[in-house]
């Protein structure tokens, strides 16, 4: 019996050794991206004669679909099978569309010379657009489509069950994203809640700030936490994280309080670093970073009757920069947290004290740039009153008799 030595192919050999990458980056992906463009690769190296892979998903908050993945070149211009994902989409099961080579050429130099082109038809050169839509619990994802060189029944049928059955990695990846989403909620509404019971056990405000900030610090890994309220048009800072006295004219409070105060100004929650899309100008928050060595900071407003009455600061001198669901929390926390802080600290204000914010209120009404209605009300007031001075049944001038 002769052996015969297998034929090295180094086709073959890229070939494997691009499947193995494709099956390390499917495993273990770095997110949906390479999720969705390592399976869709992986399945066009299970079915004969691919010359051409779409994956579309959504819905965007528009309704529209787009391009999740391409096979097998990334920046390849794959529109010519956006039809039959359309198809696919709206009639919700698996497509089989045969189209000639021809016409395929036709759409793809229509689409990459953007003009219009005439080319001869000749029969009998066919391939096939094989689609299969991703739902996940009735609710439309996506759909995959396939460009397929040959035409023969069976094997767009075997396509079509591969599809079907390779569509259940996508659907368990989409369902584990919405089990991650709905835990995190839970997570959200847990800690919310926990503060919301650390700050109603406490009767003082004090006390009630200084426990909130602590259990932030702790829940969230930070080093320092810092609850501020406004005074007089600035904000000033009442509370810091594992400190019970602390002195307002120290450097760091001063910083502290800068960087609420741009919170106040801006009525939006900052973060540091700031996202690339971001375009507000948070000075103080990088000068305060610049002073500490924070790595990351995030500052969000507390609300109070749609107002800003003060603001909540988080800093990590170390670890991670704070995450979306992180940024998230906190602005749900200062939602809850500010009616019932300001409560605290309202019921402890003096007469006295309580009498010239009232004053100080009227005169910002009546002074200040906004509230437009109260200054028209205040002006017809005094000309009524200015009118009435000067009629002259009150300047005691009689009408001469004739």
């Amino acid at each position: 019996m002769v052996n015969i030595a297998p034929i090295y192919s180094q086709a073959n050999e890229e070939r494997a050794q691009a499947e193995s990458t494709d099956w390390a980056r499917f495993s273990s992906p770095k997110d949906t991206g390479e999720f969705c463009a390592s399976w869709l690769a992986i399945l066009c190296s299970q079915i004969d004669r691919v010359s051409g892979a779409l994956l579309v998903l959504g819905p965007d908050k528009d309704g529209a679909f787009s391009a999740a993945a391409v096979w097998p070149d990334a920046t390849r211009n794959m529109k010519y099978l956006s039809s039959a994902a359309e198809k696919a989409l709206k009639e919700r099961r698996g497509i089989v569309e045969r189209v000639f080579k021809e016409r395929r050429k036709v759409a793809e130099r229509v689409i990459n010379e953007r003009r219009g082109v005439v080319q001869a038809m000749e029969p009998g050169h066919q391939s096939a657009y094989v689609g299969y839509p991703i739902e996940v619990s009735g609710v439309l994802r996506g759909a995959v489509i396939l460009d397929i060189a040959h035409t023969k029944d069976h094997e767009l049928q075997h396509a079509l069950r591969l599809l079907h059955w390779a569509s259940a990695w996508l659907v368990d990846q989409f369902r584990q994203q919405a089990l991650d989403m709905l835990n995190t909620r839970l997570e959200r509404i847990s800690l919310v809640s926990d503060l919301a019971a650390t700050v109603v056990q406490e009767r003082r405000f004090g006390s009630s700030a200084l426990a909130v900030v602590n259990e932030l610090a702790a829940r969230l890994h930070c080093d320092r936490v810092s609850i501020g309220f406004e005074k007089s048009g600035s904000i000033e800072v009442q509370a810091i994280s594992y400190t019970a006295r602390f002195d307002h004219k120290t450097n760091l409070v001063r910083r502290i309080s800068d960087a609420m105060d741009e919170v106040l100004d801006l009525d939006a929650v900052i973060v540091y670093p700031p996202p690339d899309n971001d375009e507000l100008g948070a000075i103080a928050h990088n000068e305060l970073a610049a002073e500490v060595k924070d790595i990351a900071i995030c500052s969000a407003p507390l609300i109070e009757a749609g107002h800003v009455i003060g603001v909540v600061t988080l800093e990590r001198t170390g670890g991670t920069v704070f995450t979306a669901a992180e940024i998230e929390l906190c602005k749900t926390s200062g939602l809850l947290l500010g009616p019932i802080l300001w409560l605290k600290l309202d019921n402890e204000r003096g007469v006295w004290q309580r009498l010239r914010e009232a004053i100080h209120g009227f005169s910002q009404a009546l002074f200040g740039p906004r509230h437009p209605g109260a200054k028209l009300i205040a002006l017809v007031f005094a000309a009524t009153v200015i009118s009435a001075a000067w009629s002259p049944a009150n300047t005691g001038c009689l009408p001469r008799r004739s």
